[in-house]
């Protein structure tokens, strides 16, 4: 079992993080092993409330895109609280420069969720997300 990832992993996530919060990292992409990311997504589903997968390209990733996976640790409602793929708080341009977010942007954000259709079908057909 990954030693990082495995279910020791998810279950300190359930210990430290506050209710409401938010868990990300570096995910499997489903072009390099999908039965490897359908592991990371069921430990994050049985830690978590709720997940959102996405992919961001990488050109200097041998397939080009990694995977992130976000959980969730409560639903709670509000400020699109449901919908892990869109901002909670809008953060202007001039905001994001004064933060020193060099690559951060809402629509950058909203775009990772935005999956290829195969593996769309693919995460709602084996996993159900």
């Amino acid at each position: 079992e990954n030693q990082l990832l495995g279910k020791a992993f998810y279950t300190q996530l359930k210990e430290i993080i506050k209710d409401g919060g938010v868990v990300s990292y570096q995910a499997f992409c489903p072009y390099q092993n999908n039965d490897s990311l359908k592991v990371e997504i069921e430990n994050m589903k049985a830690a978590t409330k709720m997940i959102c997968y996405g992919m961001v390209p990488v050109p200097s990733f041998p397939n080009g895109n990694i995977g992130i996976l976000f959980g969730r640790m409560t639903k709670e409602s509000g400020k699109n609280y449901e919908q892990l793929d869109v901002p909670v708080y809008k953060i202007s341009a001039a905001k994001a420069k004064e933060m020193g977010l060099r690559c951060y942007y809402e629509e950058y954000h909203m775009s990772c969720c935005t999956l290829p259709l195969e593996f769309s079908a693919w995460l709602e057909e084996t996993i159900g997300l």
